[in-house]
């Protein structure tokens, strides 16, 4: 039962981005802050990453340029210092993502400052030549879909935009 809840509160949130920030700016924006909180808290992300900023938070003496070029946050992983470049991307539950939707991500997290990426979208659905983008690269790239943060540990019914630090896990 619990899941139920959280995957509908979660659903709830979306629909919440989507009649309170009008510009698909403002709801990438929010999307971003959700990420980050599912990365903070999601009990695999919490032991993974030992931190995880946005690209403007991302401490100086990692070097890495802070033009929005497809990175939105960047985690650092705990056992080994390794930065992971990560994208977040928000359309509408029936979008399919496109290759030139992420584009510029794969662009940047071949870069050398960034040992893996990870892609999350609010959408599960991906066009085929998105999906072989993915596929073939000398640096391991993971998505996390609409499924995964349905079916998150964190209680989505108790976060909020204001406080995106407040939240429980089940």
């Amino acid at each position: 039962m619990k899941e139920l809840k959280s995957s509908k509160s979660f659903i709830s949130l979306v629909k919440e981005m989507d009649a309170d920030y009008t510009t698909q700016r403002d709801r990438g924006t929010m999307f971003e802050l959700l990420s980050r909180t599912y990365f903070k808290n999601e009990p695999m992300y919490k032991r993974l990453f030992d931190e995880v900023w946005t690209l403007n938070e991302v401490p100086v003496e990692y070097s890495i340029p802070k033009t929005d070029t497809g990175v939105d946050l960047v985690a650092k992983e705990r056992e080994t210092g390794l930065l992971v470049a990560i994208q977040c991307k928000y359309y509408a539950e029936d979008t399919i993502i496109q290759k030139q939707h992420i584009d510029s991500f794969l662009n940047e997290v071949g870069k050398r400052f960034y040992a893996k990426g990870i892609i999350i979208t609010s959408t599960d659905r991906w066009g085929k030549n998105a999906e072989e983008a993915l596929s073939g690269r000398d640096k391991e790239i993971t998505r996390i879909s609409l499924t995964q943060l349905k079916d998150s540990r964190i209680d989505w019914s108790e976060f909020t935009f204001s406080k995106p630090e407040q939240v429980k896990v089940q």
